[in-house]
């Protein structure tokens, strides 16, 4: 889109993926009213840049409260939206809660559901994904704004030669 297309009022849902203190929650927290479901436990610097705004609110959430954290969003896919724009902090730390659930809550046989959350997956099998794609189907049916934020992740490989 062009900014002269855009027109005021128009939903924006947005990635914004870079290393861990690079600003993302900065960047997402200038949007009008956010609330930010702080996944990470790292709200901090948020004080010092805007210190003055009365319109941030903050949620937060520790690695083993994906349901405490599942039941907000039942209530924002109800109707309960407040704030102009939502800011998941941080996709990486929800597959950290999602896992941790599915851990917790996984048992043979239990079908299709993991303590009456529905999945799309056998719990035995992918549960973790297919809680992430729910969280995220219900976060893109919102009325507001929709910021993820994601961390870039280090890794390392040793690729192989044919002599090795």
């Amino acid at each position: 889109m062009n900014l002269k297309d855009y027109k005021p009022g128009t939903k924006i849902n947005l990635l914004s993926i870079g290393y861990s203190g690079s600003g993302k929650t900065i960047g997402s927290a200038s949007f009008p009213n956010p609330l930010i479901f702080d996944l990470d436990q790292r709200i901090k610097p948020l004080k010092r840049f805007f210190a003055e705004r009365d319109d941030i609110d903050i949620e937060s959430y520790g690695p083993f409260e994906f349901q405490r954290f599942w039941d907000r969003l039942k209530k924002l896919y109800d109707g309960d939206v407040r704030n102009k724009t939502y800011v998941v902090s941080s996709l990486t730390s929800l597959a950290h809660m999602a896992i941790n659930f599915g851990m917790e809550n996984r048992s043979p046989g239990t079908g299709k559901s993991l303590k009456n959350i529905p999945i799309t997956d056998i719990a035995d099998y992918g549960a973790e994904a297919s809680l992430l794609n729910r969280v995220i189907a219900i976060l893109r049916t919102i009325d507001a704004n929709l910021i993820v934020e994601a961390h870039l992740v280090e890794t390392i490989s040793k690729k192989k030669t044919s002599k090795q």
